[in-house]
């Protein structure tokens, strides 16, 4: 496990180095999705924060953990999210009534502990908050 440290006065712990996944978006040569799924849980359990910045891939990364779980990375999202209490209600919006069944089939994505560890430590609380993102 890396070192960890404050990111800012009021920050989440993060690990002092970080694993920038631009690498894996192809801009370097082709990657095997499995390479890089299996690449990216490697920086994740020695205590790496990963940058995965819509910037590059567009979502691609994101979508390689939801692929290792079969499902899509919308329902990853909205599983976590349902994950985290009784009273958080997701409301996604789609056109689409193919969206609005796979959104619906979220309820019945059961995400175990270590799952649940991964997506936490990609994705810290605060990480990615104020108004530089606005």
């Amino acid at each position: 496990m890396i070192k960890q440290a404050k990111l800012g006065q009021n920050g989440p712990q993060i690990g002092r180095l970080g694993y920038g996944a631009m690498v894996l978006e192809g801009y370097y040569g082709e990657s095997d999705d499995n390479q890089v799924i299996e690449t990216l849980l490697h920086a994740v359990d020695a205590g790496m924060m990963i940058d995965t910045a819509d910037a590059y891939g567009g979502g691609h990364n994101e979508s390689l953990l939801a692929k290792e779980l079969n499902i899509s990375p919308a329902q990853l999202a909205l599983a976590w999210l349902l994950h985290q209490g009784q009273d958080i209600f997701p409301i996604p919006g789609t056109r689409s009534i193919q969206r609005i069944d796979e959104n619906a089939a979220a309820l019945n994505i059961e995400l175990d502990a270590a799952t649940l560890q991964r997506i936490n430590e990609l994705a810290k609380p605060g990480l990615a908050e104020g108004a530089t993102l606005i």
